[in-house]
């Protein structure tokens, strides 16, 4: 198993961890329709994918198409005629669950909110991609 930049990852809980920020970071960068690579000062593990301009072509790099095409139908009625989501996010904090998969808790303080979120994923080590990803919103 290697890393996003071909080297030995420090461990498969890292790993997964990175990979969930990039997921979350990514997604955010589609809702909010953010132009471009990720900027250099932005932490981002897959750096083979941080020139890539776009959340969603990033996320086309790393999950699995049918996840993809179930989430750009879930997000169309809200993304429909160009609208955006300026998502900001809060407290990140990633709990392993197994070798390949984990959860990271957060929370939306977009407009003065105070959702809290958590996205539980799958990762494919061999293929460093998402197998699997989806959020539950938490009690406050």
């Amino acid at each position: 198993m290697t890393g996003f930049d071909g080297s030995p990852p420090s461990d498969s809980t890292a790993l997964v961890d990175e990979l969930g920020r990039a997921l979350l970071l990514d997604l955010c960068a589609w809702l909010g329709a953010w132009p471009g690579p990720v900027p250099s000062e932005v932490s981002y593990a897959p750096r083979a994918l941080r020139g890539i301009d776009g959340g969603h072509a990033r996320l086309s790099r790393y999950l699995p198409p049918e996840l993809l095409r179930r989430w750009e139908a879930a997000l169309s009625p809200l993304l429909a005629g160009g609208e955006t989501v300026d998502v900001r996010l809060a407290s990140l904090t990633f709990e392993p669950t197994a070798s390949d998969g984990g959860r990271i808790e957060f929370t939306d303080v977009t407009g003065g909110a105070n959702r809290r979120w958590r996205m539980e994923i799958r990762v494919d080590h061999e293929g460093l991609l998402v197998s699997d990803a989806w959020f539950t919103r938490l009690e406050a």
